[in-house]
């Protein structure tokens, strides 16, 4: 019996028992395959796969469908790349809102107070006696360029959504066609 490992949605390894799986039936489209091709044996799930390393197995679990590796892989490894990017945009959104809210409070503060107030900016290690309208002017300023910014990450973040349902759907249209053949 050929060595099997499972190969998990983390693209970690686990060895399976030599024995066969208990919903194994006759090798299924394994014909197709070339000699020493590598296949992935996809049971159902687009996170959970069998990668053969021996094209001889007489059996394979019930329900695969075999596609190349190569085409599976950079699919899911795409789709792995994208969400982790989304995750990314996400985290420098939070960052931005927060900045954002943190300015305008800020400034809300400021416009209470008196003109006459002496107001200091921060700059390296000093500080630096400033008019209300300048501490005001850069507030603003902040709060500006922190809107833009979320509006241009939740651009890139629509776009890398579209990406990955793209991506997912051309793995799915791959096990359809498997199916019909």
């Amino acid at each position: 019996m050929p060595e099997l490992s499972l190969v998990l949605k983390n693209d970690s390894c686990v060895p399976l028992l030599a024995h066969p799986h208990p919903g194994v039936q006759s090798k299924q489209g394994l014909d197709e395959a070339s000699e020493g091709e590598s296949i992935c044996l996809l049971l159902g799930h687009l996170d959970t796969a069998l990668l053969l390393l021996d094209p001889a197995l007489q059996e394979i679990p019930w329900g695969a469908y075999l596609i190349p590796i190569d085409a599976f892989t950079e699919l899911q490894a795409k789709v792995m790349d994208t969400q982790q990017k989304v995750k990314l945009a996400d985290l420098q959104i939070e960052q931005l809102t927060k900045t954002k809210k943190h300015a305008h409070l800020t400034d809300t503060e400021v416009m209470m107070l008196v003109d006459e107030t002496r107001m200091y900016e921060g700059v390296g290690r000093m500080f630096i006696l400033q008019p209300k309208g300048v501490i005001h002017n850069q507030l603003l300023e902040k709060q500006r360029i922190a809107e833009e910014k979320i509006k241009e990450l939740e651009q890139k973040k629509s776009y890398l959504e579209r990406s990955v349902k793209e991506a997912e759907d051309n793995i799915r249209e791959m096990l359809m066609a498997r199916r019909a053949q």
